[in-house]
């Protein structure tokens, strides 16, 4: 990620080689444009991508060096993810409200910064379209000012805190940005503390991010208020452009609270995970799984993972009887928990097949347990006589069949 420190009036940006990939973001249909044979026209205060194996000259015919480009200068910024760079021959600081994000080429991955610094282009991250205010004071590195690198990051976690990391590996390629957890600073109902997911590098690194409150919205960082019982957080993945497989390893889970466990839900095969697992998927394209943390100890063996048409409780029975039933979570094709709604019908039936009386018709949540009773009366208010009986449980294409007796 690189810029120029140029005039603001539009020039041409000359690489040394133009066999070299140029990039720019477009905010506007967040995508990279190429730039055709090595020329595209820059403003003040823009950055680009440069791809090379190798070191690259470029050419400016104007620097900002004189006392005219130390005066405060107004950045524009879109709505998401924009392409910003210093619009000064120095350093800047930004506020601890503009997380900067900045390709690091030995990690081959963003780090998250404070401070542009000349000929360096970083990301910015923006809920809608605003003006960014620089002073022209330079950043002193050496003044009492802390700096503070990433978003209210903090130098020590407080008690009852914990991020769990996730890096993704890919062909060789990392993004591992990643965390999840609990910070005391987090409202409920706040997504202050959380951090957007930056675009793709133009090589086409892997992708791991956290799914927001808006489908759309990616996060690389998820953080809520400290609870009790079960969290979840849907993660998407991708491989890097044109491999098949993609690793997700984990960092910070032996840091949970005492009592809590963290797990993975890959498509309904949900397993526990510890700083040490490696989760490997095959794929060629976006997958959503999800990571859980729950302070159950029963969590595994509460999960429900097919359908169940249980033993009708008591049995035999006189007058009544419960009968309960459970109905899996599904999933799309690309892992995504849907969340959705079972149709079931739950009839009694008499050994000749005849229906003796509907206990539920309609539309049930996945993922959950139910019971019903039945009070021995079929669907005229009368009690049934003795005998054995037969209950059904349809739900889509699956159907549970039971025996149950009345006696009297």
């Amino acid at each position: 990620m690189a810029a120029i420190p140029t005039d603001s009036t539009p020039i041409p940006l000359v690489l040394a080689d133009t066999n070299r990939r140029t990039v720019i973001w477009s905010a506007a249909s967040k995508s990279y444009m190429d730039v055709q044979e090595g020329f595209t026209t820059l403003k003040r205060g823009t950055g680009f991508w440069v791809y090379s194996t190798d070191s690259v000259k470029v050419y400016a015919p104007r620097l900002l060096v004189d006392s005219a480009y130390t005066r405060p200068c107004t950045l524009h910024v879109d709505t998401g993810w924009n392409m910003i760079a210093s619009p000064y021959a120095y350093a800047v600081k930004l506020s601890l409200t503009d997380p900067l994000r900045f390709w690091s080429p030995m990690k081959n991955d963003y780090d998250t910064v404070s401070v542009m610094e000349p000929w360096k282009g970083y990301f910015i991250h923006s809920f809608d379209a605003r003006p960014i205010i620089l002073s022209g004071k330079p950043f002193n590195p050496d003044s009492l000012e802390k700096v503070i690198l990433g978003k209210v990051a903090k130098l020590s976690k407080e008690a009852g805190e914990w991020l769990i990391s996730v890096k993704a590996v890919s062909g060789g390629k990392v993004d591992n940005m990643n965390s999840l957890g609990v910070l005391s600073g987090v409202q409920s109902g706040s997504n202050s503390l959380n951090m957007a997911q930056p675009p793709r590098s133009p090589d086409g690194g892997p992708l791991a991010a956290f799914v927001g409150t808006s489908a759309k919205t990616l996060l690389d960082r998820s953080v809520v208020p400290s609870f009790r019982g079960t969290k979840e957080w849907l993660m998407y993945v991708e491989p890097a452009v044109g491999e098949k497989s993609l690793e997700l390893n984990f960092e910070g889970v032996a840091d949970l609270p005492e009592g809590y466990n963290a797990y993975v839900d890959n498509s309904g095969d949900c397993f526990e995970i510890t700083d040490e697992s490696v989760v490997k998927l095959s794929l060629q394209k976006g997958h959503y799984l999800t990571v859980i943390v729950s302070d159950d100890p029963a969590f595994l063996s509460k999960r429900i993972t097919s359908f169940d048409l249980a033993q009708n409780i008591p049995n035999p029975f006189n007058p009544a009887t419960t009968i309960r039933f459970s109905l899996p979570r599904s999933y799309g094709t690309d892992g995504k928990p849907t969340d959705g709604v079972s149709r079931i019908n739950l009839s009694v039936y008499d050994l000749r097949g005849r229906l003796v009386k509907q206990l539920i018709a309609g539309n049930q949540k996945q993922g959950a347990r139910y019971s019903v009773q039945w009070d021995g009366k079929d669907g005229r208010g009368k009690t049934v006589s003795s005998g054995i009986y037969i209950y059904r449980l349809e739900a889509g294409k699956w159907n549970g069949v039971k025996r149950m007796v009345m006696v009297k």
